[in-house]
């Protein structure tokens, strides 16, 4: 419930739609080593993914409702078979460059790092623990919002997704960050305070 607001504003507003800009070079690098820990998707395919999301959504050609319309529990469990999806060229800031190209390197020095100063059960509690949950809901996230053509905005899920509980709201904005609800009790928001400028 930590990890996963602050690996969907560094993912979603930052990498994926280019909304926002690190305040410092400190920020862009610790957003990049949670960015490599939590993350197995190569990079650039990560962000062609998500355009091609925002412009299918709730279409049969959207890849994430139609990996959903294979079945529920198929898909919650990952056990569907992955839509094709159209490629964009994509560009991407050069330390991110960086990091799409040594990706698995950068992932195993941080693990091996991790395993020799906490030991293989401070790698499980760090990062297969938290990886767990932010895969359980992040699937949750996916039936809620792109497995009906009626999707709502859920604010009651707040406690959960905070500022992505307005998920149809983003979709409809989609050259535009979100209005920040409810700020002072919203973890978006305020890991945006900490990183953004």
């Amino acid at each position: 419930f930590v990890l996963f607001p602050l690996g969907s504003l560094i993912v979603h507003q930052h990498f994926n739609h280019n909304y926002a800009e690190f305040k410092n070079k400190y920020t862009e690098w610790f957003s990049l080593i949670l960015l490599v820990t939590y993350s197995y998707w190569p990079l650039r395919e990560m962000k062609s993914y998500h355009i091609s999301h925002h412009r299918t959504w709730l279409t049969p050609a959207d890849p994430t409702a139609s990996e959903i319309a294979q079945g529920k529990w198929l898909y919650y469990l990952g056990l569907t078979t992955p839509q094709h999806f159209e490629r964009y060229h994509v560009t991407i800031a050069p330390s991110f460059e960086f990091v799409a190209k040594y990706f698995f390197r950068i992932k195993l020095a941080i693990y091996a790092l991790l395993i020799a100063l906490f030991g293989l059960e401070g790698l499980f509690y760090i990062v297969i623990v938290p990886q767990f949950f932010m895969y359980v809901l992040s699937k949750a996230h996916d039936l809620i919002f792109h497995s009906s053509d009626h999707a709502q905005d859920c604010p009651w899920l707040f406690p959960v997704y905070f500022n992505d509980c307005w998920h149809v709201e983003h979709h409809r904005n989609y050259d535009h960050a979100q209005d920040w609800h409810w700020p002072w009790i919203n973890l978006h928001y305020w890991y945006h305070r900490l990183l953004f400028s």
